[in-house]
């Protein structure tokens, strides 16, 4: 039995409401599925449109390749410089990059 000074509103009435499985009710299941159908169509796309993007990606990267051993080939004909060895770089000082104020 409830103290005689709580008050009991409509507010503290225990109702089903919200807790139907969406399974028990035929058209909120063919929506949610109609829903995760659209979303795997548009990921799908998605991806294809990525692996597109790679594959582009790695055509140009191919020819870059094939310009820079170009370029190595004729700078090593002309310098006498061997193919495909790294050209000198200048070696920086130590301690790095300093300010003074």
């Amino acid at each position: 039995m409830t103290p005689p000074h709580v008050h009991k509103g409509l507010r503290d009435i225990k109702t089903q409401a919200g807790r139907v499985e969406v399974a028990a009710v035929p058209h909120r299941a063919y929506m949610k599925l109609s829903c995760l159908e659209m979303e795997r169509f548009r990921k799908d796309m998605e991806r294809k449109s990525a692996l597109a993007r790679v594959a582009i990606i790695d055509e140009r990267i191919a020819e870059i390749d094939a310009e820079k051993a170009r370029i190595t080939e004729a700078l090593g004909a002309v310098v006498g410089v061997i193919p495909g060895r790294a050209l000198p770089v200048r070696q920086r000082a130590e301690g790095g990059f300093r300010l003074r104020y």
